[in-house]
C-alpha cells in the first residue's frame, strides 16, 4: 500500500522529536555509528534503550526521553541496514 507523499502517519511534533534525538546521536557518534561493531550491535542498544524505558517506568518516572531514544535508535538501525555496503578491499600481496 502506498500513500501520496504529503500525507504523514507520524504527527510532526513526535518526528520532530525523534530527528532530534537522532541528530543528537550523530554528532556523538557519526551516521555510520554501527558500522565497525559486529551486525548484532544494534540490537544491543535498542534494548538497552528498552531497558531504560522498562527501569522508568518501574520508577514511576516519565519514559518520554527513553522511547524517543528507542525511535531514534531503531531509525539508525534502519539507516544502517538501508545504505549500501562500502566494495571489499582487496589485499595487495606483496
Amino acid at each position: 500500500m502506498s500513500y501520496p507523499p504529503a500525507i504523514h502517519c507520524l504527527p510532526p511534533n513526535v518526528i520532530e522529536k525523534i530527528d532530534d534525538e537522532r541528530a543528537r546521536q550523530i554528532a556523538k557518534w557519526g551516521r555510520d555509528q554501527f558500522e565497525h561493531f559486529p551486525p548484532y550491535f544494534p540490537l544491543a542498544v535498542l534494548m538497552e534503550e528498552v531497558g531504560e524505558a522498562a527501569q522508568a517506568l518501574l520508577k514511576g518516572e516519565d519514559p518520554l526521553t527513553e522511547v524517543i531514544q528507542i525511535a531514534a535508535v531503531a531509525a539508525a538501525w534502519i539507516e544502517a541496514l538501508d545504505i549500501p555496503p562500502m566494495p571489499k578491499q582487496t589485499r595487495s600481496t606483496k
